[in-house]
């Protein structure tokens, strides 16, 4: 699928093509800059995940970011013919489906809602789930400026962070992220430690958003889950309604984990996948059997703070 925008800018028409990240702002070197004040100097981002989704995510601007009149606050997926303002710049998302071989077959059969599973592949991954904590109560007290100002920040920064420490962004959803690593079959122990690094790193740009915001009404803090498991890869979904995504019981558990982490009152909670390839001297006498949602047995899990994620890795 091909994606790009167009604008008016001094009277011309221009298009844009959008890669994996397209980037908006007032000056050089983002891709797209528009040379006015009401813009700020790094707006905001489109970025590409998997086989047509597109998201766009206000980076911090102090003007706000518009799509189809609405403020965006958290990533928003862009579909065809979308209308983005940035500053008082009026741009068109577009995007060309390209159909797929089963899409043109079923093409004759328009009430046939079949799932397709193209090139799909089963792999083992590391899931990665994290969720902004108490969002709810933060967007009731916040305005929407100061709040897309901080989400925005977030998103950005925690999304550079997991692909820096190799991994990738599934999806958003929400106010929560989904991130998966490819397992390395030969050291699965170095792919999790990534997948930790990346949560530690995540944690520091948490303190960096309440250090700038002392005024919040609280801390600004987000949880997550991590299980390991083999899940199906691929173009999965309804004809003209594709992701590239992963599913799979592996995926559901490490939402299940995420959420247990608020009830167990700790920042992170791993599967016993994950957490059993470290030493059991890390571990020992600290899993605690939990019920989650949709599981028939329950789970030993290991919650642990993102303060101990450094000697856990340099172990």
């Amino acid at each position: 699928m091909s994606a790009y925008i167009e604008m008016m800018l001094d009277g011309k028409t221009s298009r844009i093509t959008c890669g994996d990240l397209l980037t908006i702002g007032r000056i050089a070197p983002n891709h797209l800059v528009i040379p006015d004040v009401k813009v700020s100097r790094h707006h905001a981002t489109i970025r590409h995940l998997g086989d047509g989704r597109y998201y766009l995510i206000d980076v911090g601007s102090a003007n706000g970011t518009y799509c189809n009149g609405k403020r965006v606050i958290v990533p928003c997926e862009l579909g065809g013919g979308a209308e983005i303002m940035v500053g008082g710049y009026p741009l068109r998302f577009f995007c060309d489906p390209v159909a797929t071989p089963a899409e043109s077959d079923m093409a004759d059969e328009p009430e046939e809602r079949t799932l397709l599973t193209t090139g799909t592949m089963m792999r083992k991954i590391i899931i990665l789930v994290a969720d902004v904590r108490r969002y709810t109560a933060l967007s009731e007290k916040l305005d929407a400026a100061s709040l897309a100002n901080i989400m925005g920040v977030w998103f950005r920064k925690s999304a550079e962070t997991v692909e820096k420490n190799g991994g990738t962004i599934d999806k958003f959803i929400g106010d929560a992220i989904m991130a998966i690593w490819h397992v390395n079959v030969v050291d699965p122990k170095s792919s999790l430690m990534n997948a930790l690094m990346a949560l530690a790193q995540m944690d520091r740009i948490c303190k960096e958003v309440n250090q700038n915001h002392p005024d919040l009404p609280f801390l600004f803090k987000f949880g997550a889950g991590i299980n390991i498991g083999t899940a199906a890869m691929g173009n999965i979904g309804v004809v003209g309604n594709r992701d590239f995504t992963a599913v799979g019981d592996c995926v559901n558990v490490a939402f299940r984990l995420e959420a247990v982490s608020k009830e167990l009152k700790t920042d992170v909670v791993l599967g016993p996948a994950a957490y059993q390839l470290f030493s059991d001297k890390i571990w020992k006498n600290r899993t605690v059997l939990c019920e989650l949602k949709g599981k028939k047995d329950v789970v030993d899990v290991f919650g642990i703070a993102f303060d101990e994620i450094d000697r856990i890795v340099d172990h």
